[in-house]
């Protein structure tokens, strides 16, 4: 593959008998209109093994969803049970242990009654357990007892649950707030989880309630939480993983019928495309054969009759069939130009550069002033091929409709890892904004950018008005 601009040869230049520039060189920046570049790549052809991985991601992610979302109620769940359990207990304790053992000289202070309930605590092992504190309040918020002697007769007040539960509402159950100072004794005591506090009404001999706060580990609530997790886990784990797998040999079939309709819908668009091609090659041909050959057969014939009509003593006929058979080659160039449009020739067959070479010979038959340069001998991946050629067509038919220009020229560009492809021309240019702001697809702008974007090239343009219009196409090649 050439490599520098030295391996560049000229196919096809056409003159003139005033000879112009090339090309106006491009007074303005560059401006991409389009920058398809890696678009190819994140764009693989679907398969039946990506199908059945994409199946198996999503199938993964809401497996993982669900199991998340499942933990979270499960959990809640399960706290909600441990601590309805811890309120059950305390109730139980409350009523089996502690009131029998209250006394009305607790709202006194009396000695006599803190001795009774302290020896409830030591004789039925109350504290033995995962209870490491108790308390028993009045309405106004003072500690008439606990196992630590240092809190009775202290007074913090209580909040408006507690007010309700000693008042003989429903007990209640919560994480101890270990930074309050009602609970400064209980720092020390409390483990990594925390504590938990249970409230319950009791009730004195005078009829009076108390309410009896209890302290425990909070990891009774925590281990009761994962032991229901892990009871559920199983069934939900299983539940979903058994849904997927039903449903894997329908995506299966699924993903092969997508296959096979993607397969007859290419087979369909091939057939089109070969039937099209095949049409255009048979027009041409016959427009070839047929009207081609008889125009070139009649100027000869005129060519002929010119010099027998001179040596005839009439030259102003001759003149006048002298100037038909110009007309007639006229129209042959103009033809033959047509059938390059009409069937184009093939770029894997012809190679790159001649397949460029025949693109400016519509041009030519115009009377416009046009090079064609590219190196000698191309090799490029034939889809790269197939975009180069498309562009410089679509390109070529823009100046020769519209820039209204008396020169172009068409480079290819070659170099390791890039192939660039310039047309440019003398015409009457544009104004680059105000096209891409009325988006009217000027000069065929839109076809331009579609073909680029759509294979992943990087397309720019430099124009201004009165100064001629140059078109970059660039491709990334391996």
């Amino acid at each position: 593959m050439p490599d520098d601009d030295d391996s560049m040869v000229r196919t096809m230049t056409v003159q003139s008998d005033h000879t112009q520039p090339a090309a106006a060189t491009a007074p303005v920046p560059w401006r991409t209109l389009a920058d398809g570049r890696g678009r190819l790549e994140r764009r693989p052809a679907p398969t039946l093994r990506r199908g059945i991985a994409m199946f198996c991601l999503a199938s993964a992610i809401a497996l993982v969803s669900i199991l998340v979302l499942g933990a979270v109620v499960i959990r809640s769940a399960a706290e909600k049970e441990a601590l309805r359990d811890a309120r059950v207990a305390a109730g139980i304790l409350a009523r089996t242990v502690v009131e029998p053992a209250l006394q009305d000289g607790l709202l006194t202070g009396d000695p006599a009654a803190i001795d009774a309930m302290d020896e409830m605590v030591e004789t039925s092992g109350l504290m033995s357990g995962d209870l490491v504190r108790i308390k028993l309040w009045t309405a106004d918020g003072r500690i008439v007892y606990s196992d630590e002697p240092r809190l009775i007769g202290q007074v913090f007040g209580l909040d408006e649950d507690e007010a309700d539960t000693l008042a003989g509402g429903p007990p209640a159950a919560e994480l101890s707030d270990l930074s309050g100072p009602e609970n400064a004794y209980e720092r020390e005591l409390a483990p990594r989880d925390g504590l938990l506090e249970v409230y319950r009404h009791v009730t004195l001999p005078s009829g009076e309630n108390l309410l009896f706060e209890t302290y425990s580990s909070y990891s009774r609530v925590t281990e009761r939480r994962g032991e229901v997790l892990w009871e559920f886990a199983p069934v939900t784990v299983g539940a979903v993983v058994l849904l997927q797998l039903c449903q894997l040999p329908l995506v299966w079939t699924l993903v092969k019928r997508l296959r096979v309709s993607q397969r007859a819908s290419e087979r369909l668009l091939r057939r089109a495309i070969d039937a099209s091609t095949a049409e255009r090659r048979r027009i041409a041909g016959n427009v070839h054969d047929s009207v081609v050959q008889g125009l070139a057969g009649a100027s000869f014939v005129i060519a002929g009759a010119v010099d027998q009509v001179e040596r005839g003593g009439q030259p102003k006929v001759a003149d006048e069939l002298r100037e038909a058979a110009r007309g007639i080659r006229q129209s042959i160039r103009g033809l033959r130009a047509t059938l390059v449009e009409i069937y184009p020739p093939s770029v894997s067959v012809a190679g790159l550069p001649a397949a460029l070479a025949d693109l400016v010979a519509p041009l030519r038959a115009q009377g416009l002033d046009a090079d064609a340069v590219a190196p000698s001998a191309v090799e490029l991946p034939r889809a790269v091929e197939a975009l180069v050629f498309r562009v410089a067509q679509e390109a070529l038919r823009n100046v020769a409709q519209h820039s209204g220009a008396r020169s172009a020229r068409l480079t290819l560009t070659v170099v390791p890892g890039l192939v660039r492809l310039e047309v440019a021309d003398d015409g009457a240019g544009l104004d680059v904004d105000e096209a891409l702001r009325r988006g009217d697809g000027h000069v065929g702008m839109k076809v331009l950018c579609d073909l680029a974007e759509e294979a992943g090239a990087l397309l720019q343009i430099a124009s201004t008005p009165g100064a001629g219009t140059t078109v970059r196409l660039e491709v990334e090649v391996p």
